[in-house]
């Protein structure tokens, strides 16, 4: 089976009515399980006239495959037991089971299925793309989904408590804040020199008797191509007013337009030294063209959001590609950036700065009002809110609805006596309500196309649909088969997919216990390299898979697996000058950029590889796997065993009988895992 198959069963929730148990299964429990587990006796609290034939609904089909595997390991019924059903009946049993719930979920409907709560992931992807806001996070206190479900998208593990409540109402009222900025914000105000832009003399580039800062033009991060202010963190969203002394060494730099400088902000939170994030990760808000001749204070309205400070560089001195990228290291971008600096070409130079602010509010809050301050009044609201509110719930708003949002929001202008605080409430009770907060709340056998868009764009994308789902679905033309199918491929292919393959591997290949594994580095070759490199490698080997849509079979048994060279090195390969994972780690240490794994062909490696690497096909061959499965000291059988049970065939190992006494076995004299198993 290929793995596209199984994406479109999934859309799909199973649902079907209470039925009756079939008779070929109620013959064998009449005559071999009623007399331990019926109306007159229950051990372990276990009824077969009290389990409902529903093998399309969670828990029953749990309990019922609970039976099928306690009659086909022999368990049940006890070997003590008078009745004992011969193989062939066993077998005959359990085939009985299998067959009917193949066919449960063959004829399963969509629809009628509980409501499901956004976690955390979803929920932060949902208010991102419905405002279009960086910089939104969850308070450090919000609660992390149950862990006692399979994947934290199950309902199960995602109830609703006051902790969970508390945390989304705080991020209401800090997005509200952004789209509707109230009087008195937090400001921010500095005046800098050339001896205190940056903080950092060491790496710059001074004029004559340092009395100006050249810009490198070597824009790669503010460690060797840009200025900034080291204490500024934007206190609240708006636009900041930056002030250049400054002045451009020539009329025009290498694309024939003015030079001219470019503000690119990004979260300093993310990096341990704001100073070497890198240009390509943060965002270009704001360019200005810098006269030549003498030096003249020239403004900037550079709008941020609030946690976000900037690095300003030269934006124009060297055409693109003029200088090396990637992830180089210390000496690589030394060595680059001595040979830059000695090129004639004209740059901008600096001799102070200054940030003020914020002086107005962003451009995006004048674009959604029209106008600010904000008028209140119902032809505003049914213009601009009840759109936002039909995006927030993701389908149309009922009559009722709509008018309960107009009510409440005019009635709380009236008893604000403001405009912008009514707003401001808007916002909240839009992020607050459960029409947001759940997504699927069908009632009927029947699936919405409004929640088929919802399910299909939160199952790949963990977020809200886009316009093209949104518009199919107001068509009624998404649950027809072929536009199904074409829009569960469009999704496979944008990047956004991305995030079904990281959440996937995550939970389901154990990806996230490898981001927080301590792994005994005194006995194996271990570092943060490693620990990215098996990270990825499980995310690329999993992603190969889905987009080529190979068969299923390729996570048992595959002709290529994935690597960084720091695993590379681990495994005997050493393919880069490098000859072992110290030399490697020396050199990635001081990189920007974490190495990448690559694709090995097993069945085409380099001569002398070692034979096991040849073997690591499969998701059992990937290292990230196998460390789940231990706990970063010894490797354990029976957990993998267990993993393998849960993770691959879908079972849950049977609890122990209660009259099982503990083990007490002498395995003093073992010097291995197999023989201590073997004393066990």
């Amino acid at each position: 089976m290929r793995v596209m198959s199984i994406l479109f069963v999934v859309l799909s929730t199973m649902q079907v009515a209470t039925a009756e148990t079939p008779q070929q299964i109620t013959q064998f429990v009449n005559k071999y399980c009623n007399h331990c587990h019926g109306k007159k006796t229950q051990k372990g609290d276990f009824r077969f006239d009290m389990l409902d034939w529903q093998p399309a609904k969670v828990e029953s089909r749990r309990r019922w495959e609970l039976v099928q595997q306690y009659v086909a390991s022999g368990d049940m019924p006890p070997r003590e037991s008078a009745q004992q059903p011969s193989a062939r009946e066993r077998d005959r049993f359990n085939n009985q089971l299998e067959t009917l719930f193949d066919q449960a979920d063959r004829n399963a409907k969509a629809g009628g299925t509980v409501l499901r709560r956004l976690n955390r992931v979803e929920y932060l992807n949902t208010v991102r793309d419905l405002f279009g806001i960086r910089m939104i996070k969850l308070p450090v206190s919000f609660p992390e989904e149950s862990s006692n479900t399979e994947f934290d998208t199950m309902p199960e593990g995602t109830f609703l408590s006051p902790a969970v409540m508390e945390g989304y109402h705080d991020v209401a009222t800090s997005i509200a804040d952004r789209i509707v900025p109230l009087p008195n914000p937090p400001t921010y105000h500095s005046s800098l020199t050339t001896s205190t832009i940056g903080g950092d003399q060491t790496r710059r580039w001074f004029g004559s008797k340092k009395q100006f800062l050249r810009f490198t033009g070597y824009n790669h991060s503010g460690w060797v191509g840009g200025l900034w202010d080291s204490l500024f963190v934007a206190p609240s969203s708006g636009v900041y007013r930056v002030r250049l002394l400054a002045n451009a060494q020539a009329e025009s730099g290498a694309d024939g337009k003015p030079l001219r400088v470019s503000f690119h902000a990004f979260d300093p939170s993310t990096e341990q030294l704001p100073k070497r994030f890198r240009i390509e990760r943060a965002k270009l808000v704001s360019e200005q063209e810098i006269p030549s001749g003498d030096a003249a204070w020239v403004d900037c309205d550079v709008p941020l959001e609030a946690g976000e400070t900037f690095h300003v560089y030269c934006a124009n001195r060297f055409s693109k590609g003029d200088y090396p990228t990637g992830a180089l290291n210390r000496g690589e971008i030394s060595k680059a950036l001595n040979a830059l600096k000695k090129r004639p070409e004209p740059t901008i130079e600096v001799r102070g700065l200054e940030i003020e602010g914020p002086v107005a509010v962003l451009p995006r809050v004048e674009e959604f009002f029209g106008v600010w301050p904000p008028k209140l009044n119902r032809q505003e609201l049914e213009a601009r809110l009840l759109p936002l509110a039909e995006r927030a719930y993701r389908r149309p708003l009922t009559t009722d609805e709509s008018e309960s949002l107009l009510h409440s929001v005019l009635e709380h202008g009236k008893l604000s006596g403001s405009e912008a605080f009514a707003w401001h409430y808007a916002i909240r009770r839009i992020l607050c309500s459960p029409q947001f907060l759940y997504r699927e709340a069908e009632n009927t056998s029947t699936l919405s196309d409004y929640a088929l868009a919802s399910r299909l764009s939160y199952f790949l994308w963990s977020t809200m649909p886009d316009e093209e789902l949104t518009a199919l679905a107001a068509s009624g033309r998404l649950s027809e088969k072929q536009i199904l199918a074409d829009q569960t491929l469009r999704l496979l292919k944008n990047p956004r997919s991305h995030q079904f393959v990281q959440h996937f591997t995550g939970q389901w290949l154990g990806n996230r216990t490898v981001k927080a594994i301590n792994v005994c580095d005194n006995r194996y070759q271990w570092d943060d390299n490693v620990r990215y490199g098996y990270v990825r490698a499980t995310e690329a080997f999993f992603a190969e898979v889905l987009h080529k849509n190979l068969p299923v079979s390729t996570f048992i048994d595959s002709d290529f697996t994935y690597a960084n060279s720091a695993m590379q090195v681990i495994w005997g390969m050493s393919p880069k000058p490098e000859k072992s994972l110290s030399a490697i780690a020396a050199r990635q240490r001081q990189s920007l950029v974490w190495p990448e794994p690559e694709r090995l062909n097993l069945i085409d490696l380099p001569q002398g590889t070692p034979e096991h690497v040849h073997h690591r096909g499969g998701i059992l061959g990937l290292p990230g796997v196998l460390t789940v499965s231990g706990d970063g000291v010894e490797s354990s059988p029976i957990l993998r065993g267990v993993w393998v049970l849960e993770n691959l065939f879908g079972q849950a190992p049977p609890p122990p009988p209660q009259d099982v006494p503990a083990l007490d076995i002498d395995t003093s004299r073992a010097t291995s895992v197999r023989e201590t198993l073997s004393a066990h």
